[in-house]
């Protein structure tokens, strides 16, 4: 059995909440520049794969939770919406929730300007100590250089 084997031993969550509250500041960003893109999706494909906390739900379940958080945006705004996921999050899922959400930020190779404030504000909402946050972003953008970088 290798090491890596316990990692995907899992079982089946019987709610969706923090798989919710994980996915908010992720689909946040997302739609933080008024678009989603492909590359970005691509990503999100990505990251819900291998997570743990997504694996086990399946394509369906999370596209329903993404279109509900995106309702959820709509109506009552970005920061609102990421605070009520707070409380549903450790402290430990947080730092892994903004670990996503850069990760599908910089799928396009580079962060704009809505993109960049809405990772910040996510951030501070999401109660992620300031230089947790420095070495989450440095480490996440070593993860997607480019051949060209």
């Amino acid at each position: 059995m290798s090491i890596f084997s316990k990692l995907r031993r899992i079982s089946k969550p019987d709610n969706t909440d923090t798989a919710t509250a994980m996915l908010t500041p992720v689909v946040s960003v997302m739609i933080a520049d008024g678009e989603i893109n492909e590359a970005e999706l691509t990503q999100l494909s990505n990251v819900c794969s291998f997570s743990p906390v997504f694996g086990p739900l399946g394509t369906e379940t999370l596209t329903r939770l993404a279109q509900e958080i995106i309702q959820d945006i709509s109506h009552e705004g970005h920061l609102p919406v990421i605070e009520r996921s707070v409380g549903k999050l450790s402290p430990a899922l947080r730092e892994t929730a903004l670990c996503f959400a850069i990760r599908i930020a910089l799928a396009d190779g580079h962060l704009d300007n809505q993109e960049e404030a809405a990772i910040s504000a996510i951030a501070s909402t999401m109660q992620v100590p300031e230089e947790c946050f420095r070495k989450i972003v440095e480490v996440v953008m070593m993860m997607q250089r480019s051949e060209v970088s």
